[in-house]
């Protein structure tokens, strides 16, 4: 038997000898999107909700910066109503290693999800005629509790993220009063649209 040493480490049934050390953690500065309670609730107030979907993409955009994973941020906002409980688990994660306040997270993401559906639905309902033209009214008490809901998590995410006020980003940009404007235009639209069915 050789006992050259080169021999030896060509052998292909020898251990190996490096020193196996796991790869160094990438993850840095918070793990979600943290945005204070009273600008979100004007952004997606002011947007009809459409500031929802850039959310959505925010939260699995840091998420992906945090945690290093492989994910398409794009993707999970268009089909938001296919993560969310993805999104609120890993919330959950996070909160319950810092020790922070329990949550039903699964709860909250069916109520979401239902509340999402529910609206697109009486939205497409109201754009193809089906049923009474006052149907459309529906969607304020939808959106309102859309809203409330969508609140409930950022307050979360905020927690999870060790800045419960959002004090991080409390102050409105140039581009948030451009959205809000938009917004607004929406708003009037969907008004006179709406009061036409009175």
């Amino acid at each position: 038997m050789s006992t050259n040493p080169t021999a030896m480490s060509t052998n292909p049934y020898a251990a190996p000898r490096s020193i196996l050390v796991a790869p160094p953690s990438t993850a840095t500065g918070v793990p979600f999107y943290v945005v204070s309670a009273r600008k979100f609730t004007w952004l997606f107030i002011a947007t009809m909700g459409h500031y929802g979907i850039y959310w959505f993409y925010r939260n699995w955009h840091v998420y992906r910066e945090y945690s290093g994973s492989r994910i398409w941020p794009v993707a999970r906002a268009i089909f938001a109503v296919l993560f969310v409980h993805s999104l609120f688990a890993l919330v959950k994660e996070a909160l319950a290693e810092e020790g922070k306040v329990s949550w039903h997270a699964g709860r909250h993401a069916a109520l979401m999800v239902i509340l999402m559906l529910l609206s697109f639905l009486v939205d497409k309902l109201a754009s193809e005629s089906v049923g009474p033209p006052q149907l459309v009214w529906l969607l304020m008490p939808l959106f309102a509790l859309q809203a409330f809901v969508w609140r409930k998590a950022q307050v979360i995410i905020n927690v999870s993220c060790h800045d419960p006020d959002g004090q991080s980003n409390d102050r409105f940009t140039a581009a948030n009063f451009f959205w809000m404007a938009v917004g607004a235009l929406y708003w009037a639209l969907f008004l006179v649209g709406a009061s036409a069915t009175l």
